[in-house]
């Protein structure tokens, strides 16, 4: 309009209806009329906008009063498209697979095809739905409109066109509807010029025959009219016989009577990294090894109302095994790579939300061990003091299960912006280690007293956690933590003693550094390449051994990994009868 009246000047004003801020909630259970246009109407009633734009298949038929549609911009193409992963066509999609669609009437016919489908419902603009398609791994294909699709150049996505006859469209779909005050006869002599007569007419006999049957979101109704060779208007697959049958008999079930969300939904994430070097008469030297690394993933999150409750637990473990070929003077050929049990449960109160914003009340509880003996292995002397071959020195014992072992809990206050970022604050917490290895009780490692196998300290946490889709397929997390003591307080005897008894083991306050930065490529929805950094700093463990000089004490301990494999997730929801 701007183009074809330059001595006018429109502006435009974005108006959020009901329609766009439910999104959790399919738009037949709503049930309110005009769920995306209400708004605009009452603005323009009032008098504060002029004209107002609107996917015409959202219109009611029966317009509120002192309200006129002035013009129906030529209409795109009716159809609805299936976007499914791997190109799948509907009849390709395995049995039993999930459709997202919130709409009944598409719901019902494509029961009408394949009964066996199953649906979810996905609501919001197309770049999310589509999206929350290709994130969703238990989600195999969405149907939407052709014309939006159209609009938005999002084309290469369709994976297969549907007849008006295999999936008959809603009434009125792929038009544009603009609505004015009636009697506003300059607007409506203006906008006269984009008014299209055959789309007029064709969306006008559908969205009568809907009115007559009083359809609208809580109706399976599809309707489509065309004009034939003899300009006559004609209406054609009015999806209501065997699609309603469907829908009030079989699909009953399915559609108005669904089960009821428990709240619980649980993410499951297994990964598998296979490396393998080969060296045969290689004069610059190297090791034969073969090594793997597997990964376990679980997370159950469970909300109601203002609660938010996070359970996560993490289980990794890996090895390399150097040939027999290669095992020169090795203390030997098992070299553990990576060993890891994390538990962490994270129960949230809502206190504050606003578009973006969220501040909770928030307690985390957190267990941290590994599953096996660790050792710092032995490493090759100087060539010219060990003869013809490198000789190695004796593996040192290290770490075991529960030696050392974390459990800490703290309380306070947390803020998130948005789904990628969020920062913790917790004055109130305590740290409980555990070493119940007899040996490295001893020695006094992992921060507890020489001969002691438990130690408990008081102290306040900080955590900031980011996890990101930078661009297409590159991914960026970051987790840090520090715990600070308020002061050292132990047992001073293991189990048996008091739980308070102020008899610090050292002068050194206690502060516990952890971070973990991940940074991942992924090729497709399973084979990814993975580079993580891990950091710890913890001022109360004197045992570290210093790979670079042998020495023993308090070091920044740092580990990098690089690793190419495959992952594999799934996603599910709890629903109660």
């Amino acid at each position: 309009m701007q183009a074809a009246y330059s001595n006018i000047l429109f502006k435009v004003k974005v108006i959020k209806t009901k329609g766009d801020k439910i999104l959790n909630t399919p738009l037949y259970r709503i049930g309110d009329k005009g769920l995306f246009t209400k708004e605009l109407e009452d603005e323009l009633l009032a008098n504060k906008i002029d004209i107002a734009v609107h996917s015409l298949k959202d219109m009611q038929t029966t317009l509120p009063s002192g309200l006129m549609v002035a013009a129906i911009l030529e209409r795109e193409h009716p159809q609805d498209v299936l976007i499914a992963k791997k190109n799948l066509t509907l009849a390709e999609l395995p049995h039993s697979a999930r459709l997202a669609t919130s709409s009944i009437r598409r719901q019902a016919e494509l029961l009408a095809i394949r009964p066996d489908f199953q649906f979810e419902n996905i609501r919001g603009n197309i770049h999310t739905r589509i999206k929350a398609l290709f994130n969703t791994p238990d989600l195999d294909a969405m149907i939407l409109a052709k014309a939006g699709m159209v609009r938005l150049n999002l084309t290469e996505f369709i994976t297969q066109e549907l007849s008006t006859c295999t999936m008959t469209p809603a009434a009125a779909q792929g038009a544009i509807g603009v609505e004015i005050r009636a009697h506003d006869t300059e607007l409506e002599t203006l906008l006269y010029p984009f008014d299209h007569t055959p789309s007029r007419l064709c969306c006008t006999v559908e969205r009568s025959f809907l009115n007559t049957l009083e359809g609208g979101c809580q109706t399976p109704i599809g309707v489509f009219a065309e004009i034939d060779s003899q300009n006559l208007v004609k209406l054609s697959c009015i999806a209501i016989g065997q699609s309603i049958e469907k829908t009030t008999q079989d699909a009953q079930r399915e559609i108005d009577a669904p089960k009821q969300d428990s709240g619980w939904n649980i993410k499951t994430l297994f990964g598998l990294n296979i490396n393998q070097v080969g060296f045969v008469n290689w004069s610059s030297g190297g090791n034969t090894t073969v090594g793997a690394s597997a990964l376990i993933n679980a997370t159950a999150i469970y909300t109601e109302n203002k609660i938010i409750w996070e359970t996560n637990l993490s289980l990794k473990g890996g090895a390399n095994f150097i040939s027999l070929s290669s095992q020169v003077n090795l203390t030997n050929p098992w070299r553990k790579t990576d060993d890891n049990i994390d538990l962490k449960s994270t129960f949230s109160y809502i206190i504050l939300s606003q578009d973006d914003h969220k501040f909770t009340f928030t307690s985390v509880l957190n267990f941290s061990s590994q599953f096996t003996h660790g050792y710092q292995y032995g490493t090759a002397k100087k060539p010219e003091t060990a003869g013809p071959y490198p000789q190695y020195t004796s593996d040192i014992y290290t770490s075991n299960f529960m030696s050392p072992g974390y459990l800490s809990l703290t309380t306070g206050f947390s803020y998130r912006y948005k789904d990628f970022l969020s920062l913790y604050i917790a004055p109130v917490g305590m740290l409980n280690r555990f070493v119940l290895d007899d040996t490295l009780s001893k020695r006094g490692s992992f921060g507890v007293d020489k001969g002691q196998k438990y130690k408990m300290e008081l102290g306040g946490s900080f955590s900031f956690n980011f996890s990101k889709e930078i661009i297409k397929n590159f991914f960026l997390q970051h987790y840090s933590n520090i715990f600070f003591g308020y002061g050292q307080y132990s047992s001073g005897k293991g189990f048996d003693s008091p739980l308070f008894a102020p008899t610090p083991s050292n002068n050194v306050v206690t502060f516990v550094f952890t971070s973990e930065t991940t940074i991942k490529f992924a090729f497709n929805e399973w084979l990814s390449t993975l580079l993580t950094f891990s950091l710890i700093y913890d001022s109360q463990n004197n045992n570290v051994i210093n790979t670079a000089t042998g020495e023993v004490g308090r070091f920044l301990q740092f580990k990098n990994a690089i690793s190419i494999g495959v992952s594999y997730a799934f996603t599910s929801k709890i629903t109660t009868n």
